[in-house]
């Protein structure tokens, strides 16, 4: 990680956080057809560390962690986790959401989500309420270092106070 990543923001802010397409890709040659994202642990523990991450996505959006633990089981081709990764990925609250994700967003907090596809009417949602900014688009299958320019996209916003 380089020194620009390591310091602390001025802002903490919530970070809502996909997991397929930003944690996890596609991997046509692998057994699972997934795999980890490049940087992605260097990326949550920065966000664990210096922000309040959650997960917010598909894989569980009943607010447990069961679905997000076994898509990186599934990713690294492994029955069980190591003991810190699984520590760290459950450190990360889940999110409780159905229909739409901005529904799993407390959006009257300082947050930015980061999402590979969001969906129309959840861009529509961000952009009615003016919060359109706090979207990060990466998608990690077309894009090595999407989860470093996200650290750097968030550490920018974090330095401005929040409204």
């Amino acid at each position: 990680m380089t020194q620009n990543h390591r310091k602390p923001p001025l802002f903490q802010c919530n970070i809502y956080i996909d997991v397929d397409g930003v944690c996890l890709r596609s991997n046509a040659s692998s057994l699972t057809g997934i795999e980890l994202a490049p940087n992605v642990f260097e990326f949550l523990r920065w966000a664990t560390e210096f922000h309040r991450p959650h997960w917010l996505t598909t894989r569980d959006a009943h607010g447990q962690h069961d679905g997000i633990l076994r898509a990186f089981r599934l990713a690294i081709g492994s029955p069980t986790l190591p003991t810190e990764i699984e520590a760290l990925l459950k450190s990360i609250k889940p999110t409780t959401w159905h229909g739409s994700k901005v529904s799993g967003i407390d959006l009257g907090w300082d947050f930015v989500w980061i999402d590979d596809q969001p969906l129309m009417v959840e861009i529509d949602a961000l952009q009615g309420r003016n919060l359109l900014s706090r979207l990060i688009v990466i998608d990690t299958n077309k894009d090595d270092d999407g989860l470093l320019r996200a650290i750097d996209a968030i550490n920018s916003l974090s330095k401005i106070p929040p409204v």
